[in-house]
């Protein structure tokens, strides 16, 4: 029962990483200050994109019975989106990185979520955290497209 949960939960996370991966598709140049300059961001939002790439193949040569590598994998995509969240954007970034953050914080409350899914032996609970799960990938899937289209606007 564990493995078709993790199963299931590894799927809604490839249609969410596909969305993050839209994101690295927008380049420019400059900045200043203590953020990143627009380069480094750019570099920043790559290397996201990159790690859930990785992750995106791990997961889709993994086997569905193996609960403990689905975790880690969903364990590894959470330092990607940490890291990615805890950015300076260049002040041109600032409002597509609010949008590009939430939807990474909605990932990463998702991949817990998902764990205690995983672990969760009673089904009505169980049922609650998917419920609760559905509400974090759409924001997820929501702020992120809104995220990436504000940074390409932002690189015109």
């Amino acid at each position: 029962m564990k493995a078709g949960k993790i199963s299931k939960a590894l799927m809604l996370m490839l249609a969410c990483c596909m969305v993050v991966s839209l994101a690295a598709c927008n380049k420019d140049d400059g900045g200043s200050g203590d953020a990143l300059t627009e380069q480094e961001y750019q570099d920043a939002v790559t290397k996201l994109s990159d790690d859930i790439t990785a992750i995106q193949n791990d997961v889709a040569n993994m086997s569905s019975d193996d609960t403990e590598a689905g975790i880690k994998a969903l364990e590894d995509m959470k330092t990607s989106l940490n890291e990615f969240i805890n950015v300076t954007p260049p002040k041109a970034y600032e409002e597509a990185h609010d949008k590009l953050k939430s939807g990474s914080q909605a990932m990463v409350d998702f991949i817990d979520a998902a764990i205690e899914v995983v672990n969760e032996e009673d089904a009505e609970k169980a049922q609650e955290k998917s419920t609760e799960m559905m509400e974090l990938m759409q924001t997820a899937l929501t702020d992120l497209a809104e995220g990436s289209q504000l940074l390409a606007d932002a690189s015109k």
